[in-house]
């Protein structure tokens, strides 16, 4: 168990690399609970603040009474109209004079009135008052009296209108589980490179190599306690992650899909753990190491969809992202949130998913064959 207990001390040695992945992934449920507050939609009215002093006992009465159940009147003295504006106590502000009705059916004669500069609560009084101002007119020119026309615009008035938001029902915890599955591949790729690559690598060096092949232990025996600890590390990577991952996004699980989410992430988990095992046979130093990994981890987020949509991508893209393994986990997770859950429908993506990391773990075993005979 020498190369077994070894591997973990590595491990151990080298757990800073986990670091900024973990603080990722940290941020990235962070993200993905922000974007999961309920948008419920409370659409309550807003009354525009208006001040209106009336010196007319009939149509100015009216309006006021018609105003009432449309906007908050302020109380204020006639000297103090400007002010009120100019402190933004109030939106609008208009003085009715005496007489105004008779001025206004004879003569049409308009109020002048004063409002703070591009207020959009402000027109909205003034469209109020013309409105109310040109139904009365036309209704005492079709011969009702002062009292039907107010009578009439009041209970006009009085309709209110129902606001029905479809779709507010909806559950979106499988929209936010799906975006944070999908974010949170890149930093579990990033922690299994770190950790798996560097250790793999370390027993790879030439000397302890060697040192190894004259020792009384076989060569088989190395290599499955090899294989043996960089699969037991990785698998306890993947259930501390999937832990703090259903921590932190606790109140978002949709239990009915956990099981496929679970499976599409492991069934990833075993591709980022092949890749590790390539990249230790192919980058002999640690810079290529980082390299190689940051490049095909942010590549692969950034044509798969991991990052952005794959849909909102050129065609070209999405042709070159479906050759891609991470393109069909990405796919998995859609299929999950859309509710297409079941083995015939994930079966073929995550059998994909799979061929890739048994096809990337024999090119691995190809090449430490190939490195070691060149060794011999």
């Amino acid at each position: 168990m020498i190369i077994f207990k070894s591997f973990f001390r590595i491990v151990r040695r080298n757990y800073t690399t986990m670091i900024v992945p973990l603080v990722l992934f940290i941020g990235f449920a962070f993200v993905s609970n922000l974007n999961a507050t309920q948008q419920a939609m409370d659409l309550t009215t807003t009354k525009p603040k208006a001040v209106i002093l009336n010196h007319d006992s009939e149509l100015g009465a009216s309006l006021l009474d018609y105003l009432s159940t449309e906007v908050e009147l302020v109380d204020t003295k006639s000297e103090d109209l400007q002010q009120v504006i100019f402190y933004r106590q109030a939106y609008f502000a208009l003085e009715i004079p005496s007489g105004y009705t008779r001025d206004f059916l004879s003569n049409g004669t308009e109020l002048k009135a004063e409002m703070e500069v591009n207020s959009s609560m402000g027109y909205i009084v003034q469209t109020t008052i013309n409105q109310y101002l040109s139904s009365y007119k036309a209704l005492r020119e079709n011969g009702h009296s002062h009292a039907e026309a107010a009578a009439m615009l009041i209970q006009a008035n009085a309709t209110q209108t129902t606001v029905t938001v479809i779709g507010e029902a909806a559950d979106s915890r499988p929209l936010v589980l799906n975006s944070f599955a999908n974010l949170a591949m890149y930093p579990m790729f990033i922690t299994i490179m770190s950790v798996i690559v560097y250790a793999l690598y370390v027993f790879d060096k030439s000397d302890i190599y060697h040192r190894t092949q004259i020792s009384s232990m076989r060569v088989s025996s190395r290599n499955i306690q090899l294989f043996s600890a960089a699969f037991l590390v990785g698998n306890l990577i993947w259930i501390f992650m999937i832990a703090l991952g259903g921590f932190l996004m606790r109140d978002n699980i949709d239990l009915s899909t956990l099981p496929y989410t679970l499976l599409n992430s492991y069934v990833y988990f075993l591709f980022a753990l092949s890749f590790a095992f390539l990249t230790s046979k192919i980058a002999k130093t640690p810079a290529a190491q980082t390299a190689i990994t940051n490049s095909v981890g942010l590549g692969l987020s950034f044509i798969c969809g991991v990052f952005v949509p794959i849909h909102v991508m050129s065609s070209a893209i999405q042709t070159v992202a479906k050759f891609l393994p991470v393109y069909w986990s990405v796919e998995v997770n859609r299929l999950i949130m859309e509710g297409s859950v079941g083995f015939n429908q994930l079966g073929i993506p995550l059998s994909i998913v799979a061929l890739y990391s048994l096809g990337i773990v024999c090119i691995a075993i190809l090449i430490s064959r190939n490195t070691s005979a060149k060794t011999l």
